[in-house]
């Protein structure tokens, strides 16, 4: 790091509005100390002014072991009181003890990052060189770090504001830039939330690792449900982004959503032989039960399989138009429901209704199967119950 206490002028700083102060108790700071201050070791305490605000502090050297007279570094500093600053502003440290010819300064420098966000001893290279670029490098790069900092979650335009000290229409003028350059992306339009490039395609990456996980380890199912996704993507992950993400995997045909589910573009539902070998006996089963089938637990024993692969299966079956979800755990097979319709259907059209124990008749069943299959043909509109008897349901000119 280049040495010095003003290592930037902070021209321009006055014009940042006062809602951007952020009081807060952490800050990354350069730091040079005096000639004639004693050396500081790794971890230090001082007293930290900045502007006309002082607070006792801890002070942890990033990136060295010890700093010695006359030397610069860079310094992560904790605040007792909570101080108002931004980036930019320039503070100075006191000690406990009077040096000669300088009372008690230990030296001073410029905040880099307030806000800090959390830093693992593994990241110290990275540590590093975020503070660099936010030390000297242009505006637009600053962004970019502040913003690969913030991660998943972001951050919008107020926010970025006080991060960074540049004014509204700085701010506006280098992420209109980065936007263009595609090393910033917008993600709500309505609070001005932006989220870096790279973040994304982590995003991305991550999204497509969790999909091929549950493709492998639920291979009847269609997709993950969304919500599932967006909740193991991030903690809290912003629903625009989400879309964005999706719209994005969309586009370039690595992802599709259904309805509620996602799944990767490659993924069809196949079954082994042993799925095979099961589907066939699952559907000997609704066969031989017609309008009165079976619930799951028994077709489970019936077939001598764990309920939970049959309930899978038969989810499976239903999904691809071989059985008919019913209620619960009803189902019934497609031609056998088809060839019921029809009956119900020819009657109605020549009695113009039908009552509960007719039904009942028709369908040959004890009332546990007959009332949920009445009730399956009404949501369906094929019928409309009337007290308690059935009419056929009339169709309007966009149902026709």
């Amino acid at each position: 790091m280049s040495a010095g206490v003003s290592s930037r002028p902070t021209r321009g700083l006055a014009l940042v509005h006062a809602n951007t102060l952020s009081a807060g108790r952490d800050f990354e700071c350069t730091l040079r100390l005096v000639p004639g201050a004693r050396p500081l070791g790794p971890r230090a305490s001082a007293v930290f002014h900045a502007g006309t605000a002082k607070s006792n502090a801890k002070l942890r050297l990033i990136g060295r072991d010890s700093l010695k007279a006359g030397e610069s570094a860079y310094v992560s500093v904790h605040c007792q009181q909570p101080l108002a600053a931004f980036p930019g502003h320039r503070y100075i440290l006191r000690g406990f003890s009077a040096i000669a010819g300088r009372g008690t300064t230990l030296g001073g420098g410029r905040i880099l990052s307030i806000l800090t966000p959390r830093r693992r001893r593994k990241d110290k290279a990275r540590w590093l060189s975020d503070l660099e670029v936010l030390q000297d490098r242009p505006a637009d790069e600053r962004l970019v770090v502040l913003l690969k900092q913030a991660g998943p979650a972001g951050l919008d335009s107020n926010k970025l504001r006080m991060r960074s000290g540049l004014g509204t229409r700085s701010l506006d003028r280098e992420l209109g830039k980065l936007m263009a350059e595609k090393k910033v992306r917008k993600f709500d339009r309505e609070r001005g939330s932006y989220i870096e490039a790279g973040v994304l395609e982590e995003l991305r990456t991550h999204a497509r690792q969790l999909l091929e996980t549950f493709h492998q380890k639920n291979p009847l199912l269609p997709g993950m449900p969304a919500e599932e996704l967006r909740r193991r993507l991030a903690d809290d992950l912003d629903p625009r982004l989400f879309k964005l993400l999706l719209d994005e995997m969309t586009a370039a045909q690595a992802a599709m959503q259904d309805g509620e589910t996602v799944r990767l573009s490659s993924h069809r539902v196949k079954l082994d032989e042993s799925g095979t070998e099961l589907e066939k006996s699952i559907r000997r089963v609704y066969q031989t039960s017609g309008l009165a089938p079976p619930r799951l637990e028994e077709v489970a024993a019936k077939v001598e399989r764990p309920r939970t692969e049959v309930d899978e299966l038969v989810r499976h079956l239903a999904r691809t138009g071989l059985l008919a979800h019913i209620s619960g755990d009803m189902y019934v097979l497609k031609e056998t429901l088809d060839h019921l319709r029809g009956r119900l259907v020819a009657y109605l059209k020549e009695n113009d209704q039908i009552t509960t124990q007719d039904f009942k008749k028709m369908v040959g069943a004890s009332r546990k199967h007959v009332i949920p299959l009445a009730e399956f043909f009404d949501r369906e509109k094929t019928t409309l119950r009337v007290g308690e008897k059935r009419v056929l349901r009339k169709k309007g000119p966009e149902e026709e």
